[in-house]
C-alpha cells in the first residue's frame, strides 16, 4: 500500500526525531538579510510544532523557540572555564556575566568572531551531533554546511546565492571553505533550498546538482514589510527634518561592487537637475568601496543631492521606505532580493535591474532597466517621477505582490523537505 505525506506536526512533532539547526552565524544586531532568513524561518518552524535544538549565542531573537530546547556553543567548553567564572545555565543556555574574563572574551569576539564560529561548526558541532544521535542537521547558511557527517546524521543546506563563484575578484574571507569544503557538502548533502530559480540554474551549473535534489523556497517577508507596523506620517515627517530631507529616491544596498551603486549614481547625475529630488542610500558600507562612491559623486557634481547611510536598524528601516518617492535597486546578481520586496509592502514604486532573481520576486508589479545602461536606468526614474497615474497603479500591484510572500508558507515547505529528507509518511 502506498503511504501518504501527513503535516508536519502530526509527523515530526510525535515521532521523536531528532533535528538540530546550526543558527551560529546568527549576530548580536541581526541586520543582515541572511540574519533575518534564519531568524524568521526557525521562528515559524517553531510555531508549526516541529521540535528541534537550536544552537545559537544570540537566543534572544528566537522567541518562539522553547528556551529549553537552545544550546549556547559555550556549553561545549563549560568545563574549560575556571569555576569562579563560570556562569548559570538556564536550560542549556549559557547566560554570560560580566566578569573580567567574559568581557575579554567578548572583546576577541569582536575580532575573532567569524573564524571562531567557522572552527566551531567544523570541529566541535560534528562530534557533538554524532555523540547524541541527531538524525537531521538544517544548515541554514551555506557556510555552516558540513563537508564531512556522521553516518547517521542527514543534512538539509540552504544556498543563498553564489556571488563568490560570479563575481571572483571581490575578495571573500573564507575563500578556501567555499572552493575546497562547500562542494563537498553540497555533494553530501540530502536535500538543498534555494530562494531562487536563479540560484538553483547557478548550482547546477556551478557543482553539477541534480536538479531534484534542489528546492525553491522563497523567503518571506518580515514584520519590517507589514503594512499595519507602517510609522505615521507624523514619525516619517519628524524623520526627514531630522535628516534634512526632501523628497528622495531610495536604494537599500551594501556598497559591494556587484550591486552596481555606480550605474545608479551615474544615472541620478543625467536627471538630478530636472526632478529636483535626493537620492538616500543605505546599508553596509565597506570602506574601500564608500571611496570610490564617494568620488564618482563628487565628480559628478550632485555631493549636495547624494546622501549615505550606513546600515541602520529593522526598526529605523521602515522610516526611510515610508517618506520615499520610488524604490531603486540596480544589483548586477541577487540570490533573491529582500529590498525590492520590502519597497513593494510599503507600496513604493519599484525599479529594478532586469538581472539574476529580481524577475521572480517583483513578476509584474516594478519596472525594469538595463543595469550596465544608465541612460536607460535615468529615463525609467524620471518615466515613473512624473506619472502619478503610474506611480498609484505600481504602488496597488506592488502590496497585493508583496502579500505572496510569507515566513510562514518557507516554513512549511522547509519542513515537507524535512519529511522528504526522514521519509518520514503516515501508516
Amino acid at each position: 500500500m502506498t503511504s501518504s505525506p501527513r503535516t508536519g506536526k502530526e509527523n515530526l512533532g510525535s515521532m521523536g526525531i531528532k533535528i538540530a539547526i546550526n543558527g551560529i552565524r546568527v549576530s548580536q544586531h541581526s541586520g543582515g538579510g541572511l540574519d533575518h532568513y534564519t531568524i524568521h524561518l526557525v521562528n515559524n518552524i517553531a510555531k508549526l510544532g516541529i521540535p528541534f535544538d537550536l544552537f545559537t549565542i544570540n537566543s534572544l531573537h528566537f522567541s518562539q523557540v522553547d528556551v529549553s530546547r537552545i544550546v549556547h556553543p559555550a556549553f561545549f567548553v563549560n568545563k574549560l572555564i575556571p569555576k569562579q567564572n563560570q556562569a548559570p545555565f538556564h536550560g542549556n543556555n549559557l547566560v554570560i556575566q560580566k566578569t573580567m574574563s567574559t568581557k575579554l572574551r567578548n572583546q576577541a569576539g569582536k575580532t575573532l568572531g567569524d573564524p571562531l564560529k567557522m572552527f566551531w561548526t567544523q570541529t566541535i558541532f560534528p562530534l557533538y551531533l554524532k555523540l547524541k544521535k541527531y538524525e537531521l542537521l538544517f544548515s541554514p547558511n551555506q557556510l555552516d554546511a558540513l563537508p564531512y557527517l556522521p553516518s547517521n546524521l542527514k543534512q538539509v543546506i540552504t544556498v543563498h546565492d553564489l556571488i563568490p563563484f560570479l563575481f571572483k575578484e571581490q575578495a571573500h574571507k573564507h575563500k578556501f571553505y567555499l572552493n575546497y569544503l562547500l562542494p563537498k557538502a553540497l555533494r553530501n548533502s540530502s536535500h538543498i533550498i534555494v530562494p531562487s530559480s536563479n540560484t538553483k540554474f547557478d548550482l547546477i551549473k556551478f557543482f553539477g546538482i541534480d536538479a531534484n535534489k534542489i528546492s525553491v523556497i522563497a523567503y518571506g517577508l518580515t514584520e519590517l514589510g507589514n503594512h499595519a507596523n507602517s510609522p505615521e506620517l507624523v514619525e516619517i515627517k519628524k524623520f526627514k527634518e531630522l535628516h534634512r530631507l526632501g523628497k528622495y529616491i531610495l536604494c537599500v544596498s551594501s556598497n559591494l561592487p556587484h550591486k552596481n551603486l555606480a550605474t545608479l549614481i551615474d544615472a541620478f547625475s543625467l536627471i538630478q537637475s530636472k526632478i529636483q529630488c535626493a537620492l538616500v542610500i543605505v546599508g553596509y558600507q565597506d570602506q574601500g568601496h564608500q571611496r570610490n562612491l564617494i568620488n564618482l559623486v563628487q565628480k559628478n557634481k550632485i555631493t549636495d543631492h547624494v546622501k549615505f547611510f550606513d546600515h541602520v536598524s529593522s526598526q529605523k528601516l521602515p522610516l526611510f521606505y515610508g517618506g520615499a518617492e520610488i524604490f531603486v535597486f540596480p544589483s548586477l546578481y541577487e540570490g533573491f532580493g529582500l529590498p525590492p520586496l520590502e519597497a513593494m509592502s510599503f507600496g513604493l514604486p519599484v525599479i529594478v535591474s532586469r538581472s539574476s532573481s529580481l524577475p521572480e520576486v517583483v513578476g509584474n508589479a516594478g519596472i525594469y532597466f538595463d543595469p550596465s545602461d544608465p541612460d536607460n536606468l535615468a529615463n525609467k526614474i524620471v518615466e515613473v517621477f512624473f506619472n502619478e497615474k503610474l506611480k498609484n497603479h505600481l504602488s496597488v500591484i506592488a502590496r497585493q505582490r508583496a502579500k505572496e510572500f510569507t515566513w510562514e508558507k518557507a516554513a512549511k515547505e522547509t519542513v515537507n523537505i524535512f519529511e522528504k529528507v526522514l521519509e518520514v509518511t503516515a501508516k
